[in-house]
């Protein structure tokens, strides 16, 4: 049973769960779909006819969810829980359930909720608010941030402390959280319970494409930790260098009216917005896929473009992705967040055809062992040890 805010949707967290899923069932299982949000809308061609979306009462924590919960797992005798990040604290009710294994997975960087709310611009926050009160309130909150960044969500360390320590295993992305948890939870001591398990990428066989001039960015068009914005200036200051060249823009979001606007101040002209599409053809055309996130988890665009030859060029705002990325060999990282070195780079790779040829044949050898089929067994021997 997966436990998800929405489902389907064109997020990373909502890609993986299918995969899982499609996983799962090619095994022998069943497998359920908990949504909080229209579990109605119609889903992928590929899962219509085997996924059984339920949708759950809500609120997410309310005793009448938690209630619906504990039944379904009872009467439908679900082998294994799996908390999408959604934190539901369903987790809270192992030990009713002993022959059941929850699993609560982090599809962000661990305390990612601290990184947003430091990242984001104080007047945009205050604005939200309403009343004096709110508003000096969220001030305070601030200003307590500079003095210490935790201290902007004071029940952060109990709330991962409890989602490690009450299910059976708690997932992340990357090495690098796990190590990040233990040194900020447990003064570095290793913990069992907490797994690396990076997302997998579909069975299909990782090939060359032939390749044009192209420049693709995909994401949900949000401020942070997106921040496409940077990526406009940086395409501002090499556009008129590279005319034959265009940026694609693929999703959407509530920024993208904004981004809009910012590419029309710019007289960007090679900036084309393609909305929610199927990322596929894009990724057999592009040859360069760009990233200026603030933060990120492990995010699966850069495998996803790696897997078809598309060279990643981002940021190097959080540790996974010095292991998803050989800087210079597979793709290029960034110091963050110079956007003039940024353009740079992205330059150098955009004339450089030889040295663009050859991390994209280095890209493919990357992420060839990350397959549903190796990942999903990984998810099975950890099913098995209960």
């Amino acid at each position: 049973m997966f436990i998800c805010a929405n489902y389907p949707e064109k997020g990373g967290v909502e890609t993986v769960t299918g995969l899982l899923a499609d996983f799962f069932l090619s095994k022998g299982n069943s497998v359920f779909l908990m949504v909080l949000e229209d579990p109605k809308k119609p889903i992928s061609k590929q899962h219509r006819h085997y996924l059984q979306m339920v949708d759950m009462p809500g609120p997410l924590n309310s005793l009448l969810n938690i209630s619906f919960l504990e039944n379904f797992i009872q009467t439908n005798q679900i082998d294994c829980v799996f908390n999408q990040g959604v934190n539901s604290q369903i987790y809270n009710s192992a030990s009713k359930y002993p022959k059941t294994i929850f699993i609560n997975t982090l599809h962000s960087r661990p305390f990612w909720e601290v990184h947003l709310f430091i990242s984001s611009k104080w007047s945009d926050m205050l604005v939200l608010q309403k009343g004096i009160v709110q508003k000096a309130k969220m001030l305070m909150r601030c200003l307590l941030g500079w003095v210490h960044p935790d201290l902007t969500h004071p029940s952060i360390r109990r709330f991962y402390r409890n989602q490690i320590e009450r299910a059976d295993w708690f997932v992340v992305l990357d090495k690098a959280f796990k190590k990040e948890l233990e040194s900020k939870l447990y003064q570095g001591d290793e913990q069992p319970k907490i797994r690396v398990i990076p997302n997998p990428l579909n069975n299909r066989t990782v090939r060359q494409t032939s390749k044009k001039k192209q420049v693709l960015f995909i994401g949900r068009l949000n401020a942070e930790p997106k921040r496409v914005d940077r990526l406009l200036r940086i395409w501002k200051s090499i556009e008129a260098q590279v005319p034959d060249w265009t940026l694609q823009i693929l999703g959407d979001g509530e920024q993208r009216g904004n981004l809009e606007k910012i590419t029309h101040d710019l007289q960007l002209k090679n900036v084309f917005f393609r909305g929610f599409q199927n990322p596929e053809p894009f990724y057999q055309s592009a040859s360069i896929l760009c990233l200026t996130s603030t933060f990120e988890g492990a995010p699966m665009v850069i495998t996803e473009a790696q897997s078809y030859g598309t060279v990643p060029i981002a940021f190097g705002s959080v540790e996974s992705i010095y292991n998803m990325i050989d800087n210079g060999t597979n793709g290029v990282i960034v110091p963050p967040f110079d956007e003039g070195t940024y353009a740079k780079e992205l330059l150098k790779l955009i004339q450089e055809e030889n040295q663009l040829r050859l991390l994209s044949e280095n890209a493919l050898s990357k992420v060839k062992d990350l397959n549903v089929e190796n990942i999903g067994q990984q998810w099975l021997k950890l099913m098995d040890k209960h």
